[in-house]
């Protein structure tokens, strides 16, 4: 988002009237927004998912490359 035509689109999309409102078409009413829906969505899923464990060897592994790659970028 650099660039300001991309930034002023992004704009237009997110605040887009098809994400302010979900009808219910049976009972011609609102729900709710597709804002609030997927919030509520983010914390269902915080809630019930457990925290994901890396194995020590996979975590010293990932030290390791990520080392190599800073030194290779850095020279230190």
């Amino acid at each position: 988002m650099c660039e300001t035509h991309t930034l002023n689109n992004y704009k237009k999309i997110e605040k887009s009237e098809i994400l302010e409102e979900i009808i219910d078409i049976k009972n011609d009413k609102k729900i709710k927004n597709m804002f609030d829906l997927a919030n509520k969505r983010y914390k269902k899923i915080l809630k019930e998912c457990a925290p994901y464990i890396l194995s020590e060897d996979k975590s010293q592994e990932i030290d390791s490359v990520v080392e190599k790659a800073h030194r290779d970028i850095t020279g230190y």
